[in-house]
């Protein structure tokens, strides 16, 4: 999904493509950073150029970013609480959709931590997050 400020035009809209994106200024995570290729990756896609005005180290950061009105952001569903004063628009994609797994080690069983992002995860996705063993 795109989290935009609150009175941002795209603000209100039901859903908004991929390609629209390349319009607004974005922020994204710093390049440094896990986060950006995977919002890259999730949203944007390799297709897409993007107009960044900014990037930061973490997902808190990007939201507090977004809010002043720095820019769009990727960012995901489980990531956006009723506290957060942005604006959450689903994109409308095109291509595969994107998969997430969780490995572990044969006879190793995941932290609580591991298994409750999971639970958060697979609680926002159409379809349940998948284990593997490997």
């Amino acid at each position: 999904m795109i989290i935009a400020p609150e009175d941002h035009p795209l603000a209100g809209r039901e859903e908004v493509s991929a390609e629209e994106l390349s319009n607004w200024s974005a922020v994204a995570p710093d390049f440094g950073s896990s986060g950006r290729p995977l919002s890259r990756a999730i949203v944007f896609g390799s297709r897409v150029q993007l107009n960044l005005t900014g990037s930061t180290a973490g997902w808190d950061e990007i939201k507090r970013s977004v809010e002043s009105g720095l820019g769009i952001a990727a960012f995901p569903s489980f990531g956006v609480t009723d506290r957060d004063r942005v604006a959450v628009i689903p994109i409308r994609r095109s291509g595969p959709k994107p998969s997430y797994g969780l490995y572990t080690r044969p006879g190793e069983s995941i932290s609580l931590a591991a298994e409750r992002l999971v639970q958060i995860i697979d609680s926002h996705s159409t379809a349940p997050l998948e284990a593997s063993q490997g």
